[in-house]
């Protein structure tokens, strides 16, 4: 939704969203052995060597925002910032500090299927994260997102409806 929140407020959503990033993201990332690759204006993308440290960023990052966004309500000021948070576990080409590959854009397409304030994650991250978390899961079988095809599992996270698979 950021096109369609800075039509209401471009300068406070970018604003805050950068904000958010410096408080937020970066130090989650940093304190779950990441890596901040870049900002991607209404996103960012982060490299860890452990798929389990990045669920855990991941998760902590939603429930910030979700607190965030309860402070600002509370405040008055808005509108409220959401992430989707797509994860992936591959290969991947570092090139001058930035990362591709298909790693990279599996994250990407796992991002769009999230809803907005969830994780969403590949078939493969979810069989090494499921037993060593208590977060409940919701398969959403296989995905077709931009010409790939993907077996996409949704994080049950607090005030997130369990949703009927998207359909391919």
């Amino acid at each position: 939704g950021h096109s369609r929140l800075t039509t209401i407020d471009e300068e406070g959503v970018v604003r805050r969203f950068n904000e958010r990033v410096d408080t937020i993201i970066r130090p989650a990332i940093e304190k779950n052995g990441g890596r901040f690759v870049k900002h991607t204006g209404a996103g960012f993308i982060g490299e860890f060597q452990s798929v389990s440290a990045a669920f855990r960023c991941a998760s902590e990052i939603q429930e910030a925002f979700v607190e965030s966004n309860q402070q600002a309500a509370q405040a008055g000021r808005g509108p409220l910032l959401e992430l989707r948070i797509g994860l992936d576990i591959g290969d991947i080409i570092m090139r001058d500090g930035d990362v591709f590959g298909n790693g990279v854009n599996i994250a990407a397409r796992l991002e769009a299927l999230a809803q907005p304030g969830g994780i969403c994650l590949s078939k493969n991250v979810h069989e090494i994260v499921n037993k060593k978390t208590e977060f409940q899961f919701h398969d959403l079988g296989e995905q077709k997102v931009k010409d790939t095809v993907l077996h996409a599992v949704d994080v049950s996270m607090e005030g997130l409806s369990k949703r009927k698979p998207p359909q391919s």
